[in-house]
């Protein structure tokens, strides 16, 4: 596949890294919002396991989406100002 072929379905860079982006972190934060409000009976040192473990397991599990973020930091107008 050709790097313009990529703009047959895509606008921009901007808008790859968006979806990218947002396909992991969308993630990320429903399973800490799920660990939290599920937190009822749980002791602080489980919750803090719980939601320290969720979002590295949906971080390893969308590695592709997220390694995108500390290429692109600062060098789209997304991620500028």
């Amino acid at each position: 596949m050709s790097t313009s072929a990529i703009y047959h379905h895509f606008v921009s860079k901007e808008d790859v890294l968006r979806l990218a982006l947002d396909d992991a972190l969308d993630e990320l934060t429903a399973v800490v919002s799920a660990a939290v409000s599920d937190a009822d009976g749980t002791s602080a040192r489980d919750l803090l396991r719980l939601v320290l473990r969720c979002p590295v397991e949906v971080l390893v599990a969308h590695q592709p989406s997220v390694t995108l973020l500390p290429r692109v930091r600062g060098n789209t107008p997304a991620f500028q100002g």
